[in-house]
């Protein structure tokens, strides 16, 4: 999509095979639409979601993603843009009952809100 939702930092790089799996440490509030096997961008380079644990997650680059990206030249302690999938923010505004007039509240999720939606 083209926008910053906020950034990264590079904890760990490691090159396997010809492939660099990259893990990256975000803010809990980025953590929120960031899931494996979910699409992650960094620096407007969009990629699979390998793994997330704790306040981190990782992806694994291609030989020609490395090749024809800047990813590829990253390392450890380098700060990067970061862009969540779209699909978690639709999930989260959905779940929160927020209206598009409304601000976003610290969570509308209850109980009254999955009964609503077919939760029993």
């Amino acid at each position: 999509m083209g926008h910053v939702d906020g950034t990264a930092a590079i904890t760990e790089r490691r090159e396997e095979g010809g492939s660099i799996t990259i893990t990256f440490r975000v803010s809990e509030n980025l953590l929120l639409h960031i899931v494996e096997r979910g699409s992650v961008a960094i620096d407007g380079i969009s990629l699979t979601v390998n793994e997330c644990k704790g306040n981190e997650f990782s992806v694994t680059i291609i030989p020609l993603t490395s090749e024809r990206t800047i990813i590829g030249y990253k390392r450890v302690g380098d700060k990067v843009n970061i862009e969540t999938d779209i699909i978690g923010k639709y999930v989260e505004r959905f779940l929160s009952g927020q209206k598009r007039e409304e601000k976003p509240s610290k969570s509308g999720l209850d109980m009254d809100l999955l009964v609503k939606h077919g939760f029993k």
